[in-house]
């Protein structure tokens, strides 16, 4: 995770990649305090290569409290050992919860099993095909070209929520029917359980 910060009044930007090392966190306030500018002043102007979303919920983080700046490199330490499925379903995860900062992100590390990820759904309607394909709604094959396949989706992701992301379908196995949540309904699709 690439960390962008500034001064109010100074010149340039510091850069830290995290997770870091004392010496690295220690040349990046060095390069800060080069750069002027007060220091009660210092932001977060950028956060790049982290999962998505995640820099949503960084602009409370104040990096000159050793407190915030040990909770960031963790978070960091944390998304570095996720597998590119694991940090798309953990964007959904963040989309899908009550994120308030990065102690909330920070837990919902700790939370990938708690979640079913469907990576091909998208919409309402994605969700409502693969609730009929699936054999969830058992629908006579003559009448699936009737189906109203957004408002099936719909109705399912009102009853359980979860949220709808670029990374797929995430939401909370606990809100979730037993039929959704066997391997016998994730035939022919991507599903992470």
């Amino acid at each position: 995770m690439n960390v962008y910060a500034n001064r109010v009044f100074g010149t340039g930007m510091a850069r830290i990649v995290l997770p870091a090392s004392s010496e690295e966190m220690a040349n990046f306030y060095t390069a800060l305090d080069e750069m002027g500018g007060e220091a009660s002043k210092t932001h977060i102007v950028g956060v790049s290569d982290t999962a998505l979303g995640v820099s949503d919920f960084l602009e409370n983080v104040d990096i000159m409290q050793p407190e915030d700046m040990d909770k960031l490199n963790e978070l960091a330490e944390r998304l570095s050992g996720m597998s590119t499925d694991e940090e798309s379903k953990y964007s959904g995860i963040i989309f899908a919860s009550d994120v308030s900062g990065i102690d909330d992100l920070i837990k919902l590390t700790d939370s990938l099993d708690e979640y079913a990820w469907f990576p091909e759904i998208f919409s309402d309607r994605t969700l409502g095909e693969f609730i009929v394909e699936t054999g969830i709604l058992d629908v006579p094959d003559e009448l699936e070209q009737y189906m109203d396949y957004p408002l099936i989706g719909k109705a399912y992701f009102d009853k359980f929520g979860g949220s709808f992301s670029y990374s797929g379908y995430v939401v909370p196995k606990a809100n979730l029917p037993k039929e959704l949540l066997t391997e016998d309904h994730s035939q022919g699709m991507e599903v992470s359980l």
